[in-house]
């Protein structure tokens, strides 16, 4: 469902942001196989980022969560363990007993266990280049069925519509609002909802287009920070 334009992209629009826009490019192999390099490559850095800024203070906050589960878990089992010795628990019977010692020790134990993925979450490596080629992949799957093709944006206010021309017919693909955050690259431009989003909303290629910045500055889409 996502376009790749090609560098001779046609752009027809005014300089104020408010006008119509329309971009129009035609897509082949080669363009394809020079996007599927650019966009991993900036996809990687903007995950890079996301795990500076919010995967290794949640994996932080977890470790922090679990050792507290962990110690009070421990302090309880050995506290109830020793009150079992001299008559059990002040309230309740022997079921009560085995009870709070089971709850306990089931908390100790999970306090114990670690997610396998939050070590490679960590470090920068092969988890998250795994995670940039299944973004680039998701993006551009339908276009690389389709080449060539021509691919078509029209705006009009704040929503972008995409059509895919083949054989002189145009169909419509998508329709989005323009919004969010972006993330440019060399001939693309990647819309997401929060900055926290993995999730793109929108995807365009393009060469460098004035009117399309002035476009998304004009509807409140701001860079992504750090990108």
């Amino acid at each position: 469902m996502d376009p790749t334009i090609d560098p001779d992209s046609h752009c027809s629009a005014t300089a104020d942001g408010d006008a119509p826009l329309q971009l129009r490019a035609t897509i082949d192999a080669a363009r394809m196989a020079r996007l599927e390099v650019a966009l991993e490559a900036r996809l990687y850095q903007r995950l890079m980022l996301h795990r500076a800024r919010f995967a290794l203070p949640g994996t932080e906050l977890m470790a922090r969560l679990r050792k507290i589960v962990k110690w009070t878990s421990a302090i309880g089992l050995v506290t109830t363990l020793g009150l079992c010795t001299v008559g059990g628990l002040p309230f309740g019977g022997w079921l009560l007993d085995v009870l709070v010692i089971a709850v306990y020790a089931a908390l100790l134990s999970l306090s114990m266990y670690t997610p396998y993925w939050e070590p490679r979450m960590r470090k920068p490596g092969r988890f998250w280049q795994r995670q940039a080629r299944w973004w680039t992949d998701h993006l551009l799957k339908n276009a690389r069925t389709q080449v060539p093709f021509d691919a078509q944006y029209d705006f009009a206010d704040d929503m972008a519509t995409y059509f895919r021309i083949r054989d002189d017919t145009p169909h419509m693909q998508w329709t989005r609002r323009l919004e969010g955050f972006s993330l440019s690259g060399e001939g693309f431009t990647v819309l997401y909802r929060s900055r926290k989003s993995l999730s793109p909303h929108a995807f365009f290629l393009h060469e460098p287009s004035a009117p399309f910045e002035a476009l998304l500055a004009h509807h409140g889409v701001q860079p992504l920070p750090g990108c």
